[in-house]
């Protein structure tokens, strides 16, 4: 099992780096992965999304911080991160997510 960090703050983004392998297709020229934070305030909170076509073959850093004073409002009580390919056609191939963390808002409380 592992140790559980504890902050004083709340989850308010989330870094990583994210690639897709060099055989993954897709002839939707627009699909992206969104990521989506999940809340006890709104448990549909999207944070962004990354174009497929920059991340094939290579990784490629990402953060996403909230976009307005409305969806960090609505960070309070994250409990969950869904990554959701977002294509109007099918996919070939993997996609694949590294060192993934969370941004926090820390209380000065």
């Amino acid at each position: 099992l592992f140790d559980r960090e504890k902050y004083k703050g709340k989850i308010n983004g989330v870094f990583g780096e994210i690639s897709a392998s060099d055989d993954f297709t897709c002839n939707d020229t627009n699909a992206s992965i969104q990521v989506v934070f999940q809340s006890s305030k709104d448990h549909w909170v999207p944070m962004g999304s990354i174009l497929l076509s920059d991340m094939r073959g290579k990784w490629k850093n990402f953060e996403m911080l909230p976009s307005s004073l409305q969806i960090e409002e609505k960070l309070s009580g994250v409990y969950g991160i869904r990554f959701r390919l977002n294509s109007r056609s099918k996919f070939k191939g993997e996609i694949y997510l590294n060192d993934l963390g969370f941004i926090y808002k820390i209380n000065d409380e």
